[in-house]
């Protein structure tokens, strides 16, 4: 489940970004490849699911962060996973894929957990997440981007792997902002 949070997460930075250029004119699915695969199918859910979850996390952070840095870090998060989902919705569509809307129970949990945290300590575990699940995004998109036989998901994922490796930066400058204000005690 923490692989599909982070694919999620990073699934919905991916579906911010512009169409892939090579796409463009492109005819529709059937023609260029054939239904699309299990691998194809689970990659197309795991980043719905992601979005999803990020923007719940997402909206959480911008009620309850403490340090202004984590809460501007959660809107661009929400911002970038709600165009994204948009873009895997219109991919989605287009190859008559059907996406899963909601969570499973124990990711639910989960996020639950973490949305009772309170104060400083809400924001280091959402950014410490947040790390965490980039980690494993970027690996899984990497993998997608060679793997997949498709070649809108998988220009979908590459097309993702640059702002993904910002979005990761920025969180671990982020945290380091937080563990330097907690070493100087505030």
């Amino acid at each position: 489940m923490r692989l599909l949070l982070a694919a999620v997460l990073a699934g919905t930075i991916a579906l911010a970004l512009p169409a892939h250029g090579a796409n463009q004119g492109a005819q529709p699915h059937s023609a260029q490849h054939g239904p699309l695969d299990r691998q194809e199918r689970n990659f197309m859910a795991e980043v719905a699911l992601t979005a999803v979850a990020e923007m719940r996390l997402g909206r959480k952070a911008m009620e309850r962060a403490e340090d202004a840095a984590v809460r501007e870090y959660a809107r661009r998060m929400v911002e970038a996973h709600a165009a994204a989902l948009e873009r895997l919705r219109a991919i989605a569509r287009q190859k008559s894929v059907t996406l899963p809307a909601t969570l499973p129970p124990s990711e639910a949990d989960r996020i639950g957990a973490l949305e009772e945290a309170g104060g400083n300590r809400f924001d280091r575990g959402y950014m410490n997440a947040q790390e965490e699940t980039l980690a494993r995004t970027l690996k899984f998109f990497e993998a997608s981007a060679q793997e997949l036989d498709d070649p809108e998901l998988r220009a979908f994922a590459a097309d993702a792997l640059p702002v993904l490796r910002r979005e990761q930066q920025t969180a671990r400058d982020v945290m380091r902002e937080l563990a330097g204000r907690a070493a100087r005690g505030g």
